[in-house]
Parts: C-alpha cells; sequence; structure tokens
C-alpha cells in the first residue's frame, strides 16, 4: 500500500510538473514563431503581420496560464518575462514596463535580472520617459560590463542625451561605446549618431568626417541612405549649397536608395529654392508628385512637396496657385502628418483674407462712390468717416493675416502704409507705421530703413504712444507721455529680456516720476531695489527703496513680501561704529598649532 502510495505520488508530480512545463513550452514556441514571422515577413507599413499578432496573442495566453494554475513553478520568472517582451514588441510599452517591474522585485537575483533591467530601460525611453530609461540603462552598464547588449545601452544613452541636447555628453558615450567595442557591428551607427551632435554644434567638418565613415561601414542600405542624406545636409548648413545638390543628386543616381528617392527629391528642390532657382525647384517638386502620387506609402513626401509648391507660390504673391497646392497638400497628406494641419491652416488663412479684401473692396468702391458724386460735403460726412474707420479696421486684419498666417511680410507692410495714409487719427497712423518699421527690423533685417521708419514717427505723429515707443527703441529722448503699464512693460523687457539694468533703471525712475502714488510705483521701487542689490552691489540704496516701499504703498502686494527681507537686511547691516576689519586672536601669532580641544 505505502509502494502504491509512493509511486501514486510520483506520477501526480511528473504530471503537474509535465503540465506547466509544456504550458509555458507552447507559449515558447508561440512566441518564437511570430518572431520568425515578423522579421521574415514585413508589411509595407512597417507594421505587425496578423500571423505574428496571432501567434504573439497565443504566447501570452499560454504564459498566463502559467502564471494563473501554476504560481509556485520555476517558469514564473521566465512568464512574466516573455510576456513583457511581447507586449515591447506589440507596443504596449507600459505593460511591459509593469512586467519587468515584477521581475526584478521579485526575483532580484535571478537569471534574467540583466535582461529585464536593460529592458526596462528601453520600454521607459519608448513609453517617452527618458530619465528614468538612462537610469536603467546606466545600472545596465554598471552591473553588467560583459553582457553582449553593452553596445545597445550605450547607443541608448548617447541617443537619451542627443535627444536632451547635451551634444557633448552624447558625444562621449558614443565615443565609450567605440572604444569598449571597437569592431562592433552597431560601429557605424554610433559614428552616424556623434555626426548629429556635431552638425547641431555647427562642427560640419567632423560630422562629415564620421559620416564617411559611416557610409563605409554601414551594415544597411538604411543606415548607408542616411548618412548620405545627412552629408548632403551637413554642406546645406553650412551655406555650401552648390555643394549639397551635387550630394542629393548623387543618391539620386544611385538605384540601391530608389526607396529614398522622394525623400532626396524634397532636400533636392529645398536647396534649389535657398539658391532662388525657383523654376528649377517647381520643376522638382511637380515631377516628384507625378512619379510618386499613386504610391501611398510615400503619401507624406508628395503632400509635402505639394505644401511647399503653395509655399513658393505664396513667396510669389500668387494666391490662386497657392491655395490649390495648399488645398492638394491638405487632401493628401496623412492623418497623423504634419503638413495636412499646416496646409489646413494656411488654406483657411487664405479663403479669409480673400472675404476680408472682397469687403475692402466693397467699402472702398463706396468710398468713391461718395466722393465722385459731386456733393462738396460728401467726404465730411459721418457717414464717410464711418466707412474709413471700418476701411482701416479691413486693412489691420489684412496685415495681420498676411503677416502672422501667411508670413508675407512685403503685403502686411503695404497694408500698414496703406492705413497710415489713409488715416485721420495721427494715434492709429502712428501704430501702423510702427508696425511698419518692426516688420522691417525683427523680420526683413533692414535696419537702416526701420531706423528711419521710427525716426519719421516722432517727426510726424509726435505726442502719440508709438512715438514714444519709438524713442525707447532707438535710446532717444522721449517727447510726450506713454501710459503707466506700457512703460513699465518697457521697463521689464529692458530689464529681463535684453539685459540692461541701466537703461531699465531710467524707466523705472521714471514710472516713479510721472505717477508716484500710481498703480506700478511700489513695482517700480521693488525693481529698483532689486537692481541696486543684485547689479550695482548697492545694498544701502536697495534697503532705502524696500523702506519706501512699506513706507508709501503699506499695504501693496510688494511691502508684504519685502517686510522679512527688511528686517534681514537690517540685521546683517554692520554697526554704524564698528571696525569692518575683525579682531586678530592674540594666541594666533604665538601658536600656529594650537593643541586640538579636550573631548
Amino acid at each position: 500500500m505505502r509502494r502504491t502510495s509512493v509511486i501514486l505520488f510520483a506520477l501526480v508530480c511528473v504530471v503537474f510538473g509535465c503540465a506547466y512545463y509544456n504550458t509555458f513550452y507552447n507559449a515558447r514556441k508561440a512566441f518564437n514563431e511570430g518572431e520568425r514571422i515578423r522579421l521574415n515577413q514585413q508589411t509595407p507599413d512597417g507594421g505587425i503581420p496578423p500571423l505574428a499578432l496571432t501567434s504573439y496573442e497565443l504566447a501570452i495566453e499560454n504564459a498566463g496560464l502559467v502564471l494563473r494554475d501554476h504560481s509556485g513553478s520555476s517558469y514564473v520568472d521566465d512568464a512574466l518575462v516573455l510576456i513583457g517582451d511581447v507586449r515591447a514588441i506589440l507596443g504596449q510599452h507600459q505593460q511591459a514596463i509593469k512586467r519587468y517591474e515584477q521581475v526584478l522585485r521579485l526575483f532580484p537575483d535571478g537569471e534574467f535580472t540583466g535582461h529585464c533591467v536593460f529592458s526596462l530601460g528601453n520600454s521607459l525611453l519608448n513609453a517617452g520617459d527618458s530619465t528614468r530609461a538612462d537610469e536603467q540603462l546606466e545600472r545596465f552598464v554598471r552591473e553588467f560590463p560583459e553582457s553582449d547588449r553593452i553596445p545597445d545601452a550605450l547607443l541608448l544613452r548617447g541617443k537619451i542625451a542627443l535627444g536632451g541636447a547635451r551634444y557633448g555628453e552624447a558625444v562621449a558615450r558614443f565615443q565609450e561605446m567605440l572604444e569598449t567595442r571597437p569592431g562592433d557591428e552597431r560601429e557605424a551607427e554610433a559614428r552616424y549618431n556623434i555626426a548629429l551632435a556635431r552638425m547641431e554644434e555647427h562642427r560640419f567638418s567632423e560630422a562629415r568626417e564620421q559620416l564617411t565613415h559611416a557610409i563605409e561601414q554601414a551594415p544597411t542600405r538604411k543606415l548607408k541612405f542616411q548618412a548620405g542624406f545627412m552629408l548632403g545636409e551637413s554642406l546645406r548648413r553650412e551655406g555650401d549649397l552648390p555643394a549639397a545638390l551635387r550630394t542629393f543628386e548623387s543618391l539620386l543616381d544611385q538605384r540601391a536608395f530608389s526607396d529614398y528617392h522622394p525623400e532626396v527629391m524634397l532636400a533636392i528642390a529645398a536647396c534649389q529654392a535657398e539658391m532662388d532657382l525657383n523654376e528649377s525647384a517647381v520643376s522638382t517638386y511637380e515631377s516628384l508628385i507625378t512619379h510618386f502620387e499613386s504610391d501611398r506609402s510615400h503619401a507624406e513626401e508628395v503632400s509635402r512637396a505639394m505644401f511647399e509648391l503653395g509655399e513658393l507660390y505664396r513667396i510669389a504673391g500668387d494666391l490662386d496657385l497657392t491655395e490649390r497646392w495648399y488645398d492638394e497638400a491638405r487632401r493628401t497628406s496623412p492623418r497623423s502628418f504634419w503638413v495636412g494641419d499646416e496646409a489646413d491652416r494656411k488654406h483657411r488663412a487664405i479663403r479669409e483674407l480673400r472675404r476680408l479684401d472682397g469687403n475692402l473692396g466693397n467699402l472702398l468702391a463706396a468710398m468713391d462712390a461718395m466722393k465722385s458724386s459731386g456733393d462738396p460735403d460728401s467726404t465730411t460726412s459721418s457717414n464717410y468717416a464711418k466707412l474709413t474707420v471700418d476701411a482701416v479696421g479691413l486693412r489691420y486684419q489684412l496685415a495681420e493675416l498676411y503677416l502672422f498666417q501667411l508670413e508675407m511680410a512685403d503685403s502686411a507692410s503695404s497694408q500698414y502704409r496703406a492705413i497710415e495714409e489713409a488715416s485721420n487719427d495721427p494715434s492709429m497712423a502712428a501704430r501702423a507705421a510702427y508696425a511698419r518699421g518692426w516688420i522691417l527690423d525683427e523680420i526683413l533685417k533692414d535696419r537702416e530703413r526701420a531706423r528711419s521708419v521710427f525716426d519719421s514717427i516722432a517727426v510726424r505723429y509726435p505726442g502719440t504712444a508709438h512715438a514714444v515707443e519709438a524713442a525707447l527703441l532707438q535710446s532717444k529722448p522721449i517727447a510726450g507721455e506713454l501710459p503707466p503699464d506700457r512703460l513699465f512693460a518697457e521697463a521689464e523687457r529692458l530689464l529681463f529680456e535684453t539685459d540692461r539694468p541701466d537703461s531699465a533703471h531710467g524707466l523705472y525712475e521714471l514710472v516713479l516720476q510721472r505717477d508716484p502714488d500710481g498703480e506700478y510705483a511700489p513695482q517700480a521701487l521693488y525693481a529698483l531695489g532689486w537692481i541696486a542689490e543684485t547689479h550695482f552691489d548697492d545694498p544701502e540704496t536697495a534697503l532705502d527703496r524696500y523702506r519706501e516701499i512699506v513706507d508709501r504703498h503699506p499695504r501693496s502686494e510688494q511691502a508684504m513680501s519685502v517686510r522679512d527681507k527688511i528686517r534681514l537686511m537690517e540685521e546683517l547691516r554692520p554697526a554704524p561704529d564698528a571696525d569692518p576689519t575683525p579682531a586678530a586672536d592674540p594666541t594666533s601669532a604665538a601658536d600656529p598649532y594650537p593643541a586640538p580641544t579636550p573631548t
């Protein structure tokens, strides 16, 4: 009887052991089948083939059975890792993170620790948490230095630094990979990324040196193309447009890169446009559209070409063709691609522009009719004045559409000039003139013409707010009043945006002179104290300013915040009769090495 019991017990163990082993075996088999299909059957959109998805789902189902029915078995960690790996492959990064963290928590010294630390870092990076990802990858490099995944970890850490604009750090990490794993198959990728960092630092010759090596060593056609493309891009950014154009054209001549020809054609057309070869650029964009419009795998490049054609015609001032190509671009662009939204925004701006322009035309026609009626009082009537004001308002709307929606600075400037000529209100005319000067200064970078416009505002429209602003902008004496809020805002701009504390100091003083008890007075006093303390190293003047806030504006927000500061500054102040030189220790000269204090 006893012997029978032992045999039965052994059979039960074998059966149950085989059960959870077989369950996990099926999970592993399904996972391997999914990987085989995914790697060998590429889909046009780069997605996962349906048969692979079916295998992955079966793998997760069987691994889940191990966790549910055999939670005490030795395959629990295997099952958790397998589920995490499948979730990572499917792009379900948060679920993958959860499984990897579970393995590290339950099996901190298990056989999968290294795999899970690396995979956790990779999943965190894909989930957008680069800080925690870098921490895990740094741990992996530190704790598993002999792993064959060290090059991958170093590459990922370098890419994290590159994405964070820490270019020196990125280069150091890629260099570490090259030095610790010479001859590794990922050497070309490391050199390519070093080149990207050097380009951001404007070290273009160093970037091209790395790209040349990357082209020679690239294990894949895609990386070879990317390195060749960035070689041309480095020349373009450095300003050598003819050399960049030749480099891009050489890529177009290589049949091996035929899949990337649309991207190359976009770069060629961009170079041609920058070289003012607009007819050639238009021809290149149109050729791209003709050859690839029917291929949905190149919808992004085709919609981009349509959008850029719209941009070229917009710059040329042909709004009919501009509107047509923006409309084509928004129809063709994939839903998630930026071109669709941008083309739609500009297309709507043009339609609004046409509506406003039509309304303006009707107004101007009505005004012309009133002038040609023969009635000498027609142009002085209230109706005519109202039409003039309405026309000015429409021109302002048109100017802002041209300037901020369509980036057509010259057209905006023409509208502002028309406002200046038509308006009977000096302040309105001064505002329009100031806008023209701003366009010349900030957008067209024509400093001489901008200075001339700003000078003319003070002469033609003295006493207006924009005449004062023009004087401030050019650091000239102010002839007229500026509202306190505008004066204070200009002082803030000078202090914090242009780092000119001396100029800001003068404007804060002007705020106090013009309105010593006004709304902006306590803020101006606080700013003057802060400038004295921070920029002029004058704590006494700063303290006087802070006290003045409490005395003159005791209920202000600045008074409430400055009281403790005053108290602290007074405590730190030296006594009036105190000798600033500290007294010498009489024992120090006699015994430079005193005995230690007894404990």
